[in-house]
């Protein structure tokens, strides 16, 4: 075989593969898998799901009559029944996730089989990360193992969302670093949600001055990062009340509030009744 490179510019790439914004996609395996040497056709194709890879190593891939030299970062779609060739001179690994796509009557965006993500890879990585986690998640509950999966399902939705709007413009080079700070921001502020964040702290953590990530949250979310942060402790309690039977203290503390009447006042604030009330409405509703 042989391979000739193209450009990653993705309003130019053959080969799409059909997405139904209206549904979840339905995980069947995900994770990080390695990949052996391999100088010769190595083929990839299922019958019955979809895949999706990020990469960590070179090598020259082959999809749909059309070749490309991977790099790490690179992502590409191989829909069922399409064959894919690989070829490697160095054994690496990628992030993988098996999937499939309910039938719906929403619209339908064609997504590029291969793109490239730049300098937002580190964030992709980190959402392939995250979805693996929380769908291999363990739990005590059939019931909670189901919110699990479906919060990995609703994650990688998003993933492949984001990637409808990747784009290599230059001149949104500004643009671009901004969507990355927000979105490395979000990703932060959810797996901290129970220690304190501040915006200084917040500001150093994505690489922004304080002023310029205030105005570019505010002007992106309709409001302050204070807010968005609150709004996210709240809703996290809400989830807690209703699925676990922790004290409220302890559930303060697992919001990142650990003081008790400070987290009441909080709650009462943003949901209108007490805590304890919250839960007591949401048994009286479940029974």
């Amino acid at each position: 075989m042989h391979f000739k490179h193209q450009s990653g510019n993705t309003a130019k790439q053959p080969g799409t593969m059909p997405w139904n914004l209206s549904v979840l996609p339905s995980i069947r395996l995900c994770g990080y898998f390695p990949m052996l040497v391999s100088r010769q056709d190595q083929p990839y194709q299922s019958h019955h799901h979809h895949a999706i890879h990020l990469y960590d190593y070179h090598a020259k891939f082959r999809i749909a009559g059309h070749a490309y030299n991977l790099k790490p970062g690179d992502i590409t779609f191989s829909p069922a029944g399409v064959r894919s060739v690989y070829q490697l001179d160095e054994p690496g690994g990628h992030w993988c996730i098996h999937f499939t796509l309910p039938r719906g009557g929403g619209p339908i965006q064609n997504i590029p089989l291969y793109l490239e993500t730049g300098t937002r890879a580190g964030y992709y990585r980190d959402r392939f990360k995250a979805i693996a986690t929380q769908h291999y998640r363990g739990s005590l509950t059939e019931n909670q193992q189901q919110v699990f999966k479906a919060r990995a399902a609703a994650i990688f939705l998003e993933l492949v969302l984001s990637l409808f709007t990747l784009r290599t413009d230059t001149n949104r080079t500004r643009q671009r670093f901004s969507d990355h700070a927000l979105e490395t921001l979000l990703s932060h502020i959810e797996s901290h949600l129970d220690t304190p964040l501040n915006v200084p702290a917040l500001a150093k953590e994505v690489g922004l001055s304080q002023n310029y990530l205030a105005a570019v949250f505010r002007r992106t979310y309709s409001m302050s990062i204070q807010q968005y942060l609150l709004s996210r402790r709240m809703e996290s309690a809400r989830h807690l009340l209703q699925t676990t039977p922790a004290t409220i203290k302890v559930i303060g503390g697992k919001v990142g509030i650990p003081d008790a009447q400070h987290f009441n006042k909080c709650f009462r604030r943003c949901v209108g009744v007490s805590p304890c009330r919250f839960r007591d409405e949401a048994r009286e509703r479940s029974s």
